[in-house]
């Protein structure tokens, strides 16, 4: 019971964060902050927005939904409409992921955050955990 106790005392071991997670991790906040959605030029497939297009128009209404929907029919076609967003987003936090990008958003953003929101430190586990 004893060397159960001591082993759960030691803190974790946290990896060592390189320039390529520093790299990923704020290109990753650019791409989602949707600072390139109004340039006009190739760098504009560095935002979200723009790589996750738009769906086209059914003739006479607003989305493929239509107008005026309710219930459940409505609201499957709003959560197939989300899918690809969700995909997408989901695929690229993988990507960052790999590439080292939560662990030095783990590092930078507690110190960061703590004067902002006052949370205490425990919280950034919950905050950037993958």
């Amino acid at each position: 019971m004893a060397q159960q106790v001591d082993g759960a005392a030691m803190p974790l071991d946290t990896e060592k964060v390189g320039i390529k997670g520093y790299l990923a991790f704020f290109l990753t906040i650019i791409f989602f902050s949707g600072v390139f959605s109004g340039s006009e030029g190739w760098w504009r497939v560095f935002d979200f927005t723009v790589l996750n297009g738009s769906f086209g128009h059914v003739t006479g209404t607003q989305t493929f939904r239509g107008a005026g929907g309710t219930g459940a029919k409505d609201g499957f076609l709003f959560a197939l409409e989300l899918a690809p967003s969700v995909i997408l987003s989901l695929g690229i936090i993988a990507i960052t992921d790999g590439l080292g990008g939560l662990r030095a958003a783990a590092q930078l953003l507690p110190p960061l955050r703590n004067p902002v929101l006052g949370s205490p430190g425990i919280c950034a586990l919950a905050l950037s955990a993958r």
